[in-house]
């Protein structure tokens, strides 16, 4: 070696491997080729002719990844995915974080030079996680020289948790009398959202004044087999809740009357004439007793008027009778 150039020297087996023909040829190998074997090696003939050749050695990283302790996080709050590393590189390798849908993420990233080789350490903060991250997996990806040298994925998906929200009643715009009815509730949470039931009117609850409404068994649903015209206006209230809030949805109901049948219709007509033709006769009876009774006492009044009128025939009181009092009687007899 002589001015940082080797010469080839077939006495040094590691990197000579001379060939003799006609043309005289020359070839330079190095077996299990090493760091140290970078350098800047010259080919020369016997003249004093020859050129140098530049020798680059690459080394591949070692590469690991260590995933943070716990992946679930309440949505809005930073969470760190994991840390990958590519160790004992050469050129400086890339560290690209991806999820299961293709999207990069930018990452905070750290290198170390170790005499020709470079340690690149990448960690994946998320710093404002949301619904969008949940049940996501990330995984790294190593490359060198534009060429992927490794995928390493964290073994556990993102469990992002966030309160309900978006929570909202479906129902029809109108029911009609009688049929059977129901309205669902329906929210947006993690953890699943539990569902309750309450009657919008503070003075009325659905065990007294609705207990023809009752609850499935998932509590998402209030359902009845016939509802009924009182319940038009009625206000029922659903709440969504986890372990991390709630949030309310009121639905008011609107019930349309059943129009009367036509057998109906005709049997009420039927009904009702005959109670009216009921009562009349009814009046009229009454007035035929009225009747009935103020001639029975005028006819008795008058009866015992003629008795008294008989009795004065005998002589001595007809004698204490006046004259104008006779003539009445006489009177009352003849009309009699």
């Amino acid at each position: 070696m002589l001015d940082n150039k080797i010469v080839c020297n077939p006495a040094i087996t590691k990197y000579c491997d001379l060939k003799t023909s006609s043309s005289s040829k020359l070839d330079l190998r190095i077996n299990s080729v090493q760091l140290e074997d970078e350098n800047v090696y010259a080919c020369e003939n016997q003249r004093g002719e020859g050129y140098d050749i530049h020798l680059t050695v690459t080394v591949k990283p070692e590469v690991t990844i260590e995933e943070a302790s716990s992946l679930v996080v309440n949505s809005g709050e930073e969470l760190q995915i994991g840390t990958c590393r590519a160790s004992g590189a050469k050129p400086r390798p890339q560290i690209q974080w991806i999820d299961d849908t293709g999207r990069v993420y930018p990452a905070n990233e750290d290198a170390t030079k170790k005499g020709k080789l470079i340690d690149v350490e990448s960690t994946l903060i998320i710093p404002n996680s949301s619904k969008d991250h949940h049940d996501r997996r990330f995984s790294c990806k190593i490359s060198q020289s534009n060429q992927e040298v490794a995928t390493l994925a964290v073994e556990k998906s993102v469990n992002v948790r966030w309160a309900p929200e978006n929570t909202d009643i479906i129902g029809a715009e109108e029911f009609l009398e009688l049929n059977a009815a129901e309205i669902t509730c329906q929210s947006s949470s993690n953890p699943a959202p539990t569902f309750s039931w309450s009657v919008v009117d503070a003075n009325k609850t659905l065990e007294t004044d609705y207990a023809h409404w009752t609850i499935s068994d998932d509590g998402a649903t209030l359902r009845t087999n016939s509802i009924l015209a009182s319940d038009n206006s009625a206000g029922f209230r659903c709440i969504a809740s986890n372990d991390l809030a709630e949030e309310a949805k009121d639905f008011v109901l609107a019930v349309t009357e059943r129009p009367p049948a036509p057998s109906e219709s005709i049997s009420d007509s039927i009904s009702g004439g005959a109670a009216k033709n009921a009562m009349v006769y009814s009046i009229a009876a009454v007035i035929c007793i009225v009747l009935l009774i103020a001639f029975c006492i005028v006819l008795k009044r008058t009866c015992i008027t003629k008795k008294e009128v008989y009795k004065t025939e005998d002589k001595e009181e007809r004698d204490s009778l006046a004259d104008a009092e006779l003539e009445a009687g006489n009177k009352k007899e003849y009309f009699m």
